[in-house]
């Protein structure tokens, strides 16, 4: 008897089942999908130097193609850390630049740079140059005692521009220069600190500055800041330190407006901006900073663009293309 029970009620549901599924009531269930959407890859090509480049560094002489390459290699470390991209690694680039016997004056044709983007499966290029790199030594006469004070003045001048590898599009372009006085380092030093610093203890500091400084506004130019809140004029923005943000960075503010389109060929040329204020960090936590507002502050609006106001000794050029959030 319970057998026979059994066997009529698995076959009541099993009837149950069937109509459901036919009145769309069971349905399977939908594959799950990730809701982090997937990272651009983004691939920094060797920054072109004069080879012929004679930089003279102490009782040094700096080989041009290994300027290039520490250089390279800071901006490459500081895109990693910041976990925005799929990094290439400068291995694999160069390979397939070389196998490829793809040559410098390639880079500025924007249906090679869309070619070069297939071949190294890229989302963006980082095309860049190194325009200058210099050490002058100076030497003060200290009047009370009679001795010669030596310091160093280093400069660094580059420019570069990221590239949508797949239209071969200018998302944005700058030009930097930075330079380190050894007088202004030491200043900020202990004794202890200073006493062991060599040259290229400063040629580090002047390659790590830029180096930085570049890769903030390629981040910027891709995926800029943004303002998470804004109440009581404390800003929360969404990058924080492990993305470069440091206590003292500034940035201009912009809300972001409609579309604009040029007359001429109908093209978007992205979204309006319209700047409502000035913050400053004052805190950089790892994933997310605070920033107090400097002027203006009472339009800011959750999801406002930040960019980076860059100090004016390194304002001597400005960008190529005008600012504006890419259309796509």
């Amino acid at each position: 008897m319970k057998k026979l029970l059994l066997i009529c009620v698995c076959t009541v549901l099993s009837c149950v089942s069937e109509l459901c599924a036919q009145d769309g009531v069971i349905k399977e269930s939908p594959a799950q999908t990730s809701a982090v959407p997937e990272k651009a890859t983004l691939a920094v090509l060797p920054f072109i130097i004069d080879e012929s480049l004679v930089i003279t560094f102490g009782g040094t002489t700096l080989v041009p193609r290994i300027v290039e390459t520490e250089f390279s290699s800071q901006i490459l470390e500081f895109l990693v850390k910041s976990r925005k991209f799929n990094v290439l690694e400068r291995d694999h680039v160069r390979r397939i630049i070389d196998e490829c016997k793809l040559s410098e004056s390639e880079y500025a044709d924007p249906k090679e740079i869309m070619r070069i983007g297939k071949l190294l499966v890229a989302d963006f290029l980082v095309i860049g140059y190194i325009d200058r790199l210099e050490f002058i030594r100076k030497e003060t006469n200290i009047q009370i005692t009679g001795e010669k004070s030596v310091n160093w003045i280093g400069t660094f001048k580059i420019h570069f521009r990221v590239t949508d590898a797949k239209t071969g599009k200018i998302v944005f372009a700058q030009e930097l220069k930075e330079k380190i006085d050894t007088r202004d380092v030491k200043r900020y030093m202990s004794y202890d600190e200073r006493k062991d610093l060599t040259l290229a203890d400063y040629k580090d500091m002047l390659f790590k500055s830029v180096s930085e400084l570049a890769g903030n506004l390629i981040l910027e130019g891709i995926y800029p800041v943004k303002v998470i809140s804004a109440k009581n004029g404390e800003i929360l923005l969404n990058r924080g330190s492990g993305a470069g943000i440091r206590k003292g960075f500034r940035y201009g503010v912009y809300n972001v407006g409609e579309d604009v389109t040029d007359p001429d060929t109908g093209e978007s040329l992205g979204a309006e901006e319209i700047i409502v204020a000035q913050i400053e960090v004052i805190s950089a936590g790892p994933k997310y900073s605070k920033a107090k507002v400097l002027g203006g502050g009472d339009k800011i609006k959750p999801g406002a663009i930040c960019r980076m106001v860059i100090p004016e000794r390194q304002q001597d050029a400005k960008p190529e293309i005008p600012r504006a959030t890419p259309g796509w």
